[in-house]
């Protein structure tokens, strides 16, 4: 774990303590935990333009396969 100074220890602790409350709206809360979810949950695609001879030379399609 990272080395923490005096400040930060009293503030994880404070943390830890549940002494910290949140001051957004009950709606603004709701708000952010669908953004999340939908960020979390979404598709992830990656696009790579390979050549024909990189495309040859990996293992993402068998030599008989033809495009």
């Amino acid at each position: 774990m990272t080395k923490l100074d005096k400040e930060e220890k009293a503030l994880l602790e404070s943390f830890e303590n549940d002494e910290w409350q949140s001051d957004f709206s009950a709606n603004r809360l709701q708000k952010l935990q669908s953004y999340a979810n939908f960020t979390i949950n979404q598709n992830q695609e990656i696009m790579i333009n390979l050549s024909p001879f990189d495309l040859e030379k990996s293992d993402l399609i068998s030599p008989n396969n033809k495009l």
